[in-house]
C-alpha cells in the first residue's frame, strides 16, 4: 500500500480554489492515496503488530535527525513564513514520509519478506513501464485520470519534448525519479543472483525500467541513475567482493547493459539530442536567473530563511532577476538552495546531517555478517538510488513532490538491512521449552 500510494494520480482538494504550488505541498488541505495508505497501514500495524511495536521499535538515527529538521523548520517558520498554512501542510508530508520509513523497516525483518517486497515492486515497475510504452505510441492517454490524448509519437518534432510518457504518475519527471530510485537495485540483483528464474525476472524488470526511463527523457534522472548504479557496484567492490560473480560474467553483464543503453539511446537519439542539448541550452538563462534569486534570498535571510514551503512567496517580493514575477509558481531548480533559502543555515545543516546519516547507516549495514544477496542489493542499490536522487536535486526540486514518499520508502528498505544481521538463536528455559531470542550475530 505504501509503495503504490504515490503511483495513483487521485488527489482530493478540500478548498474551492486550487492554488498551484510546485516545489512543496499545496497550501490547502489535500488528501492523497499516499495519506490514506499510510493511515490504513498504521491502523493495521496497531491491530496486528502491537506487541512487535512495543518490543522491537527503535527510532533510526537518520529519521531522528529528519524529525529534528521538521521541528526546527516549523519553529522558525512561525516567525518567518508569509503563508504558515503552506508550511503546515509541507510538515504533514514530511511527518508521513518519516512514518513510511519506520513502518517499512519495522516490518521487513527477514530475507523472505524483503524478497517478496522486491518482487512486488518489480511487478509494479513492469506494469508502469508497459503503460509508458503504450503512452509513447498514443495507445493510452498520457493522463490516465482525465484522458488527455496526444498525437502519435514522433521523434522528429521539437514539441514531442513536452509529450513524454509518465505511467500512472501524470508527470514524466516524477516517473523518471521513481525509476531512478529502484533501477540500481534491480541492476545489482541481475548481476549477483545465481538462481536463473530470479535473475531472468529482475533482468526483465531492469530492461523495461531502463527503456521507460529513456522514454521519459528525464535528463538528470538518466545521468543520476547511471552514476548511482556505478556507486552501488563500487560499494560491493569495497565491502562485499565475495558476492560478485566471475570476471567473465561481470564483463558479459556490463557488455549487455552497455549494448542495451546504446540501442535505446540510438532509437531515441534525435529526441534525446533535442531534450538534452537544444532544450537544455534554451533553459540555461532561466535556471541562472533562478539561482540568482535563490542566492539573493539566502543572503538576505541567511540564518533563519523565509519559512518552509514559502520560497515562491518570498521570491515574488524579492525578485532581482524578473523571472519570479512571470513564473511565481516555480521555485529554484536546486533542492539544496531551496532548503537553505527556506530554513536558513541551521536548517540546511540539519538536512545535510540527515543525508550523511543515511549513508553511514547503509555502510554500517554492509559490515553485518552473512548478508544474503537480496539484502546486499537493497543496501548498495538503495544507496545508489538515494545518491541518484541527491544528484538530480542539484538541478531540480523533485524530492519536494510525491517523490518524497517513494524516497522514504526506499530509505526504509535500506535501514531494514540491519534486520537480516540479526538471527534467532535457540535457547531453552528452565522447563526445557525452546524460545527464539533475538541476538546479534555480530
Amino acid at each position: 500500500m505504501l509503495f503504490l500510494g504515490p503511483l495513483l494520480p487521485y488527489s482530493y482538494y478540500f478548498n474551492k480554489f486550487m492554488e498551484p504550488h510546485f516545489g512543496g505541498a499545496s497550501p490547502y488541505f489535500v488528501i492523497t492515496p499516499t495519506y490514506m495508505a499510510f493511515f490504513l497501514s498504521v491502523l493495521l500495524l496497531v491491530v496486528f503488530y502491537k506487541k512487535k511495536i512495543s518490543v522491537d521499535f527503535k527510532l533510526e538515527k537518520s529519521l531522528f535527525i529528519w524529525i529534528l529538521f521538521i521541528v526546527y523548520s516549523f519553529i522558525i517558520s512561525i516567525r518567518t513564513a508569509t503563508n504558515l498554512n503552506a508550511t503546515f501542510y509541507e510538515l504533514v508530508r514530511m511527518v508521513i514520509a518519516a512514518g513510511i520509513s519506520i513502518i517499512v523497516y519495522l516490518l521487513i525483518d527477514s530475507k523472505e519478506k524483503l524478497k517478496s517486497a522486491l518482487i512486488i515492486i518489480g511487478i509494479v515497475l513492469l506494469i508502469e513501464s508497459a503503460i509508458a510504452f503504450l503512452q509513447e505510441f498514443a495507445i493510452l492517454p498520457r493522463d490516465l485520470l482525465f484522458g488527455e490524448t496526444i498525437g502519435t509519437s514522433s521523434i522528429i518534432y521539437v514539441a514531442e519534448i513536452f509529450r513524454r510518457p509518465a505511467g500512472t504518475l501524470r508527470e514524466p519527471n516524477t516517473f523518471a525519479k521513481l525509476l531512478s530510485l529502484f533501477i540500481p537495485i534491480f541492476l545489482i540483483l541481475s548481476v549477483i543472483l545465481k538462481e536463473r528464474k530470479e535473475k531472468l525476472f529482475f533482468f526483465l524488470v531492469l530492461t523495461f525500467s531502463m527503456l521507460a526511463l529513456f522514454m521519459t527523457l528525464g535528463r538528470s534522472a538518466i545521468v543520476g541513475t547511471i552514476l548511482g548504479s556505478f556507486l552501488g557496484f563500487s560499494l560491493i567492490g569495497i565491502f562485499a567482493k565475495e558476492h560478485l560473480p566471475s570476471k567473465k560474467f561481470i564483463i558479459s553483464g556490463v557488455s549487455v547493459v552497455v549494448v542495451l543503453i546504446a540501442v535505446i539511446g540510438g532509437l531515441l537519439f534525435q529526441v534525446l539530442y533535442l531534450r538534452f542539448i537544444v532544450f537544455g541550452y534554451l533553459t540555461v538563462a532561466g535556471r541562472v536567473a533562478q539561482y540568482q534569486n535563490a542566492l539573493y534570498t539566502i543572503k538576505n535571510h541567511f540564518l533563519w530563511g523565509v519559512g518552509l514551503n514559502n520560497y515562491c512567496y518570498a521570491t515574488v517580493m524579492e525578485d532581482i532577476s524578473g523571472i519570479a514575477a512571470t513564473n511565481p509558481e516555480f521555485p529554484v531548480h536546486n533542492l539544496y538552495l531551496l532548503y537553505f533559502s527556506e530554513t536558513g543555515l541551521f536548517g540546511f545543516m540539519l538536512f545535510l546531517s540527515f543525508i550523511i546519516s543515511v549513508f553511514i547507516r547503509g555502510i554500517k549495514n554492509l559490515t553485518l555478517p552473512d548478508l544474503d544477496n537480496f539484502t546486499l542489493a537493497v543496501i548498495v542499490g538503495g544507496l545508489g538510488g538515494f545518491a541518484s536522487i541527491l544528484l538530480q536535486s542539484l538541478l531540480g526540486w523533485g524530492v519536494r513532490s510525491i517523490t518524497l514518499f517513494s524516497l522514504f520508502f526506499l530509505l526504509g528498505l535500506i535501514v531494514a538491512g540491519k534486520n537480516n544481521g540479526v538471527q534467532k538463536i535457540p535457547q531453552y528455559t528452565n522447563n526445557g521449552i525452546e524460545e527464539g531470542i533475538s541476538h546479534s550475530t555480530k
